[in-house]
């Protein structure tokens, strides 16, 4: 048996929980409500029935794959319509001829009456719009300012220190006061301002809802510091100078390539990957304003002949 065979103590931990409690919940609601395989699951169903009762265009969020803080985005809304999911699964029960759910339903609908597990729900949804949603939108805005990733250092650091703050003064989340200056990563309003409200009302009955969010910052916390090690002081980016920065310049996420990608490739399936390449080099040079600029009637003449 190989090293690479050997299960750490941590990852022993990590799949017994995630075999319960708020991770598997969102798995399960999103199995059943938002399937990747759309043979399985509500789907339409359970869309259209929001949309008459909740009266707003919905679908779940897909936890079906690996997207960074879709178990997060999953718990807010479980926790913002609590009741409204389940009434949508006594609606979905009676409509069946045997009037049972099945046993992922079952579970489903047991996870939404738990409160440990309504309690892990509250704690993903604080992360969310405290630390992992306005981390991914500083991100982005890094992307499309053209930041290399070898210099968000500074943000990084900011992450961990804002962890240690809420670790600290966990009340800045959990008190009835609580506002998004001091909680949100960047002091902006919250993404989901009706879900914080919502768990605002559900904290006072949550008994354990403080050690779980101080136990589950300090997890985060050490997880960041692993993944962010080549940031800290005397470490490989932190140590390579501005030229070598320069060379090895690299964008700070690389999901918006693939995500426009497949969006485009759904609007026009026939593109070639030729023509795709082409088109995001156009967009992201600014090829526009450069012609605009040098281009004459005899280069505009020789483009078009080439073409």
């Amino acid at each position: 048996m190989s090293e690479d065979d050997i299960v750490t103590p941590a990852q022993e931990r990590a799949f017994a929980l995630s075999t319960r409690g708020a991770i598997k919940a969102a798995q399960i609601a999103g199995s059943i409500l938002n399937n990747k395989d759309n043979k399985k699951g509500h789907h339409e169903t359970f869309r259209n029935w929001w949309q008459k009762h909740i009266g707003t265009h919905f679908t779940f969020p897909d936890t079906s794959n690996t997207r960074f803080g879709s178990y997060c985005q999953a718990a807010v809304v479980l926790v913002q319509y609590l009741d409204d999911f389940k009434k949508y699964l006594i609606y979905f029960k009676d409509k069946k001829q045997s009037h049972k759910l099945n046993h992922m339903e079952q579970n489903f609908w047991n996870a939404l009456h738990d409160e440990k597990t309504i309690s892990e729900l509250v704690v993903l949804a604080l992360y969310g719009q405290s630390i992992s949603h306005p981390y991914v939108k500083a991100m982005r805005t890094a992307e499309k300012n053209k930041i290399s990733m070898l210099d968000l250092g500074p943000l990084h650091k900011k992450v961990t220190n804002h962890m240690k703050k809420l670790i600290a003064y966990p009340d800045l989340l959990l008190g009835s006061e609580a506002t998004f200056e001091s909680a949100e990563l960047n002091g902006e309003e919250w993404e989901a301002v009706d879900a914080m409200q919502r768990i605002t009302e559900l904290i006072p009955t949550l008994p354990h809802i403080r050690p779980l969010l101080l136990s589950f910052l300090q997890g985060a916390l050490g997880t960041w510091k692993r993944f962010t090690s080549e940031f800290t002081p005397g470490g490989l980016i932190d140590e390579a100078t501005v030229q070598e920065k320069e060379m090895a310049w690299m964008p700070g996420t690389n999901e918006g390539a693939l995500g426009s990608f497949r969006s485009l490739m759904h609007k026009q399936p026939c593109l070639s990957l030729l023509q795709y390449n082409a088109q995001a080099m156009y967009s992201h040079n600014n090829t526009a304003a450069f012609m605009k600029s040098l281009f004459k009637d005899e280069d505009y003449k020789y483009i078009h002949k080439l073409a």
